[in-house]
């Protein structure tokens, strides 16, 4: 029969798991510690290098959050920008008026129409396009696209794909491109077969 540990050796056991546990509690806070720190440090340079890709270089050091710059005196003066004042203002009455018939954007709508593609002609989409010159149609098979009449951001396009089934883009002339999304694509092949 062994005997029970005296109470000293007892003592000694529970203070040296309590040593251990406080260790262990010290080490842990620390290292989430440094993490938070690591973390906190990653998500300033993934700002900062957000902020450098999207910022305009237009804007004023003021409004990028940083102080105005002291003019260089070495520098050569800049050419000033070309007055704005032979651009037409744009009127209330104009946006969202429909395109007007010699436009790329009347005449791919015409080509829709004449090969039976188009089932109607939503109007300006002012949604994505706040000048009205993007124009939605509904084609056959109930589906949407939009007609733009230039070269648009990937932003741009991929909001659209989101919302419409296609987006016809007018390059120059009469070359027009059409975006789908692939899984689009795909599933209209599934269907053909």
């Amino acid at each position: 029969m062994q005997d029970p540990p005296d109470k000293a050796t007892l003592v000694i056991f529970i203070l040296i798991f309590a040593g251990i546990m406080v260790g262990a509690l010290i080490w842990l806070a620390k290292k989430i510690r440094q993490k938070k720190t690591e973390d906190d440090l990653a998500l300033k340079e993934f700002a900062d290098e957000i902020k450098k890709e999207f910022m305009l270089d237009t804007l004023p050091p003021r409004e990028m959050g940083h102080p105005p710059l002291a003019p260089d005196s070495s520098a050569p003066d800049a050419p000033p920008a070309p007055a704005l004042q032979n651009t037409p203002p744009i009127l209330a009455g104009q946006m969202g008026s429909a395109p007007s018939p010699e436009s790329p954007v009347a005449a791919l709508i015409s080509r829709l129409r004449a090969v039976n593609l188009l089932q109607s002609e939503e109007g300006p989409y002012m949604t994505l396009d706040p000048t009205g010159t993007c124009v939605m149609v509904r084609l056959k098979k109930n589906k949407t696209a939009l007609i733009v009449p230039r070269f648009e951001s990937e932003h741009f396009i991929n909001m659209a794909l989101q919302r419409l089934d296609y987006v016809f883009m007018i390059i120059g002339g009469e070359k027009v491109i059409m975006l789908n999304k692939i899984e689009d694509y795909l599933a209209s092949q599934w269907e053909m077969k």
